[in-house]
Order: structure tokens, then C-alpha cells, then sequence
């Protein structure tokens, strides 16, 4: 079984690096690619934890924008065997995790001024290992009471789009991401590109993508609806496009977890993933 996309405690939540080696294994997995969003820091860890049964994949995910009817939309890409150590590279996460921290800052301080219960410690004990993000200040408003609901916590209210703490995104255009992942060896793919309450792109638009340097469509994940997945399976066949599949697990062993391999791929879009790529070889198992 290949899950294409896990991600550790180092996105935020979730099982360490480590671990998550070990619990893919007895998932099933045969190849993981542990995609953390914008961080490759666990993938050392990862790598020494590795099982004899497991091939890793070094990856990241990466946020990015992207002009929609003269709109800025956020996008994801996943950047699969990139060289880890390319600078470029490197220089580009580090700026997106500095500007979410400082993005989650700044709606802390909207907030604290009215509600000093909503502290910065507070909203980063949330996010241990991870970059404390909007996603964590809704908990902690859920869990300070100020809230009832993570539902209310998007709310226009409080931390919706347009609302009272909302602080805008500050993401790299999609193209910049694009040339940096191909020019570290990786293959970019586009993650979830149907996930609900997220921009939808048209096969054009995709197809500026692809010009751009885009190698897939992450088709098989838990996040698009299964309707919608025939369809991007399609569109990935007319622009000659790689499919991959993964499940977003975080290696969780609550009830209501993703569990791992609940999205997956086919080996022979594995198979085009590698020859694609120039930054880095798998990690393989040990013989």
C-alpha cells in the first residue's frame, strides 16, 4: 500500500516522526511520504526510525496563492523528493512559517485585547513542535469558553474571512512555488484540488499550472468527495497529469482518526513519481 501524504506533530498535531514510521508499517503500508506543511525537519527523524519494510519519501506541503476572477485563493503543493538540503528551498518554508506565526500573533493580540484569557502561551501549547496557526486559536477559543463550537470559531464573528480577528495570508504565488520545488529535484502536485469550501480550478486553469511546472493532481485523499474523484482522474488523463493518493493521516490513534492508507496510489503513478524526480532518492528498506 503507498499513502503519498501523512503528516507528523511537526504540522501541528499528530504523532511524532518516529512513531509514524512505525505505525504505517502495521497500518500496511509498503511507501509513505511524510509531507509536513512547510517543514521538512521531521524527515531526519523519520529516516533512523525507518522500518525494514518501508520506503519513506521525503516530502512537504506547501501553501501558496493563486489569482481567481481577481481574487487571491490558497492553494496547496506537495513537493515530493525534493533535495532537502536546497537553499532556495529551505529560504522558502522558513518565510512561510514566519509569516503564519506571525499572522497567528497578531489575531492573538486582536483577540487577547478584549479577552486576556486567549493568551499567545495558550494557543501554542496547541501547536507543540508545529507553528501555532488559525487552527489553533479556534481550539482555544473552543476550550476557553468564548466559543462553543470550532464552527463558531470561523465564524465572520471571530476568525472567518473578513472578520473581526481576521488577519489576512501572506503566501508565495503559486508559480514561485512551483520553480523553486522543480529547481530542488521535486515533483509538484497539487493537493486536494477538490476539497470542499476550497477553490475548484478549471481544467484551464490547471493547465496554466502545468505550463507553470504542476506534475499531478492528487486525486485519491479523503478530502476531495468520491464523486469529484472520476472526474479530477480525467482531467489528470487529457493534460497527461500523475495521480497520487493519500490519506492526511497524522498517525492518531483517537477513534475518529484518518487512518493511514485511507487514500492511496497505484504503483504505476509511483512509478512515473520517481522517474520524475532528480532531488533525492527514496529512502528504501534496509536488506
Amino acid at each position: 500500500m503507498i499513502d503519498l501524504h501523512v503528516e507528523s506533530s511537526l504540522s501541528g498535531q499528530g504523532a511524532f516522526p518516529e512513531a509514524l514510521m512505525g505505525r504505517a508499517v502495521r497500518a500496511g503500508a509498503t511507501v509513505i511520504a511524510l509531507a509536513d506543511r512547510t517543514t521538512i525537519d521531521g524527515i531526519d527523524g523519520a529516516r533512523r526510525a525507518l522500518p525494514a519494510e518501508l520506503t519513506l519519501i521525503p516530502a512537504v506541503t506547501v501553501p501558496c496563492a493563486v489569482m481567481v476572477a481577481d481574487q487571491e485563493r490558497t492553494l496547496e503543493l506537495r513537493g515530493y523528493l525534493i533535495n532537502v538540503e536546497d537553499r532556495p528551498l529551505l529560504d522558502l518554508l522558513a518565510d512561510a512559517r514566519r509569516h503564519r506565526e506571525q499572522r497567528a500573533q497578531k489575531m492573538v493580540s486582536y483577540l487577547g485585547a478584549e479577552y486576556p484569557v486567549l493568551t499567545w502561551h495558550r494557543v501554542a501549547q496547541l501547536a507543540p513542535g508545529g507553528v501555532p496557526g488559525r487552527p489553533h486559536i479556534a481550539r482555544a477559543l473552543v476550550q476557553t469558553g468564548l466559543v462553543t463550537s470550532l464552527r463558531e470559531a470561523y465564524s465572520p464573528q471571530w476568525l472567518g474571512n473578513g472578520g473581526r480577528y481576521f488577519e489576512p495570508k501572506r503566501q508565495p504565488p503559486a508559480d514561485q512555488v512551483l520553480a523553486v520545488i522543480r529547481a530542488a529535484g521535486g515533483v509538484p502536485i497539487l493537493a486536494r484540488p477538490r476539497r470542499r469550501h476550497h477553490v475548484q480550478l478549471t481544467v484551464s486553469q490547471l493547465a496554466t499550472l502545468q505550463a507553470a511546472g504542476l506534475a499531478g493532481l492528487e486525486v485519491d485523499h479523503p478530502s476531495n468527495p468520491r464523486p469529484a474523484r472520476e472526474a479530477l482522474r480525467r482531467i489528470a488523463a487529457h493534460l497527461d497529469l500523475i495521480v497520487t493518493g493519500g490519506s492526511g493521516s497524522r498517525g492518531q490513534l483517537t477513534s475518529n482518526a484518518i487512518p493511514i492508507g485511507a487514500g492511496t496510489t497505484s504503483r504505476a503513478m509511483y512509478e512515473r513519481l520517481l522517474t520524475a524526480a532528480s532531488g533525492t532518492q527514496p529512502n528504501a528498506p534496509r536488506r
